[in-house]
């Protein structure tokens, strides 16, 4: 039986708000329950919470409302390309600062040199869910008087030095998209201390239409269907992996396309009429998901756990450990294989484990303007060798020990 490479934990409660929401027609316009927003209002009380139809959206219209064109805006060197494009599409001038070796995220002494008088604001990825050194990020950024936004898609529940990822900065971002867990089968959170900048995006917001029309529409919501689906190993076998497979020998470019679609990889504008506005089911599964996001949490980081031992004592494998401050919530389960990892994922593969490759996050390999190769070696030299291993709180413990011996099957 296949292993897919993410699951929607879609255990408890999860299946009865799904369908519940599915038959509140209304809800297919956005009328349905608020408890999802009211819930994460309580996590984040002294912020403005808006519901999004996706983290995206969100971004676009922070850059949209807050900046002009030809500010720079520092990135790190692995984030997601799609945010740089925005930033590009809206006529900022994206720059990108290396990362440190440990976690990949946003060198704070890379930072600190690169910060000039035209920079505008900081974006900060939490890569992979592991908190960036924030205290000394923010310190950096709050003496040069710069803005700093979290870019936390895959961050929601990590903690830093006992605060929570999202709290640091001046306005952060949340994804809850088909591959994020919580998850609102697409969408996004973006959270705020500026009540200025909130009733800016609320006003955005309000006046953005989806222009897919019904199909388009229809196609969307079906696609969360189809991942809920997807999320059983069993049902994942007979649906995708022998789909995914005759790909993956055909055109192995056609199946990174489609696995990463959403990355900003092609050449296509970032289109904010792309997704309509979140319906019933989202908002009533996105509910209940968000009220087990620790449950889901500790079982992620149980199941890291038996990867980890599996593979730290083998020589080609470098594994991304939680630092001393962190709270990590191993939203994606990432180990380095250097020049062996083309050889894993596929001999994986060919066991029925569906691991990812994660080589796609050097925003410097898309041609985006910002820092060259050689100022960022060691995003440069990292982002080839990373395999995202499933480690989804959906996954049975034996399972995880399935997978771990497919992964050393492969090494050895």
């Amino acid at each position: 039986m296949a292993i897919p490479f993410f699951s929607i934990d879609m255990s408890g409660n999860n299946w009865n708000a799904y369908l519940r929401g599915l038959v509140n027609h209304q809800g297919w316009f956005g009328e349905a329950s608020n408890a999802l927003e009211s819930d994460l209002r309580k996590r984040f009380p002294e912020h403005d919470v808006i519901l999004l139809s996706s983290a995206r959206l969100g971004f676009y219209f922070l850059l949209k409302s807050s900046f002009r064109s030809g500010d720079e805006v520092i990135f790190s060197a692995l984030s997601f390309p799609l945010y740089l494009k925005i930033a590009l599409q809206i006529g900022l001038i994206p720059v990108l600062v290396d990362v440190e070796p440990e976690h990949l995220n946003l060198d704070p002494n890379q930072l600190r040199k690169a910060i000039t008088d035209k920079t505008k604001a900081i974006v900060v990825t939490h890569l992979f869910g592991h908190p960036a050194e924030m205290d000394v990020i923010t310190s950096i950024a709050n003496d040069c008087d710069v803005p700093v936004i979290e870019d936390c898609a895959q961050s929601y529940d990590s903690f830093y030095d006992g605060r929570e990822t999202g709290t640091f900065g001046w306005t952060a971002l949340f994804s809850c998209s088909l591959m994020k867990v919580p998850t609102t089968l697409g969408g996004g959170v973006l959270i705020t201390r500026d009540t200025e900048l909130a009733s800016k995006i609320k006003k955005l917001a309000e006046e953005q239409r989806c222009l897919t029309g019904a199909m388009g529409q229809v196609s969307y919501h079906l696609k969360g269907l189809v991942s809920i689906l997807n999320s059983y190993p069993l049902l994942y076998s007979l649906l995708s992996h022998q789909v995914f497979g005759l790909i993956r020998k055909r055109n192995p470019m056609l199946l990174r396309r489609i696995l990463y679609a959403g990355m900003g990889m092609d050449d296509k504008s970032f289109d904010p009429a792309e997704r309509p506005r979140l319906a019933a089911y989202q908002l009533e599964l996105g509910a209940v998901q968000f009220s087990c996001a620790r449950e889901m949490t500790e079982k992620r980081r149980r199941n890291s756990e038996i990867l980890d031992a599996a593979l730290e004592s083998h020589k080609d494998v470098t594994i991304l450990k939680e630092s001393r401050k962190a709270y990590w919530n191993y939203q994606y389960h990432v180990v380095d294989l250097g020049s062996r990892m083309e050889e894993v994922f596929d001999k994986a593969f060919q066991r029925g484990i569906h691991v990812m490759k994660e080589d796609v996050w050097d925003c410097a390999a898309y041609d985006i303007p910002g820092t060259e190769y050689a100022n960022c070696p060691i995003a440069r030299s990292r982002n080839v060798g990373l395999l995202r291993l499933p480690n989804n709180s959906f996954l049975e413990e034996k399972t995880m020990f399935k997978i771990a011996d497919a992964l050393l099957t492969a090494l050895n």
